[in-house]
């Protein structure tokens, strides 16, 4: 039941195991299935993560019209741990929940944004990529804090130019409110105490960091 209509009816394993709407997908199951949006591949048998990351998948069924925008469900149950060499992704863990026969395994909350990021904007998919799934790479993900007397409060993303002055790229701001937005647009507004969430190497994180940190606008301004 969902707000009073009868989103399914079923014995309890057919609804967990071939849920009809999101909404049940969502709600059977404890922990809940992931909802990631995808491509279908035209060849039928894998889905593509956002430009180019590639999910081998078998079995499709009822894919609408052909529709080559879906949803796909991963329930974390059916995910298993294995050698590096065969691994789909690298997740960094935050929590294990052992619960007697199960162990549930919570990546870190900016693993799961950048994964969120990944789905929404696949411009990005490159430089992403090269963050989640190379392990020798020189790349970093970090989130900054905009403090009160910061330049750049009430100032458009796009006007802050930190891609051009820092060679860092924004891929997520979380507001105020805890709410998280995933790859904001150049217009949206950067607010004091809300943060950045930001990839780059290293010593560029840290050049966008004190510039953030600073009451007056940063020099290179002029020449952008």
């Amino acid at each position: 039941m969902n707000e009073g209509r009868v989103e399914q009816i079923g014995t309890p394993l057919e609804v967990y195991e071939k849920p009809q709407t999101l909404f049940v997908a969502g709600f059977i199951g404890s922990p809940s299935m992931n909802l990631i949006p995808v491509r279908l591949d035209p060849s039928g048998n894998q889905v593509i993560l956002g430009e180019s990351l590639p999910l081998p998948l078998n079995n499709f069924e009822n894919i609408v019209n052909g529709d080559s925008s879906v949803t796909l469900g991963m329930r974390p149950e059916h995910l298993e741990d294995c050698e590096a060499v065969n691994a789909l992704m690298f997740l960094q863990v935050e929590l294990l929940e052992k619960l007697g026969a199960d162990t549930v395994v919570s990546p870190t909350k900016i693993t799961a944004q950048r994964i969120s990021a990944m789905a929404a904007r696949p411009d990005m998919e490159n430089l992403i990529e090269e963050f989640l799934y190379q392990s020798d790479n020189p790349l970093d993900m970090e989130e900054i804090e905009i403090p009160k007397y910061s330049w750049a409060v009430l100032k458009k993303l796009k006007e802050t130019h930190l891609r051009a002055i820092t060679n860092t790229s924004v891929i997520g701001i979380t507001k105020r409110n805890g709410k998280f937005l995933s790859m904001p647009k150049g217009n949206v507004l950067i607010t004091s105490n809300c943060k950045l969430l930001v990839i780059g190497n290293q010593r560029d994180i840290n050049i966008a960091r004190a510039l953030l940190g600073n009451r007056d606008k940063p020099k290179e301004l002029k020449f952008v």
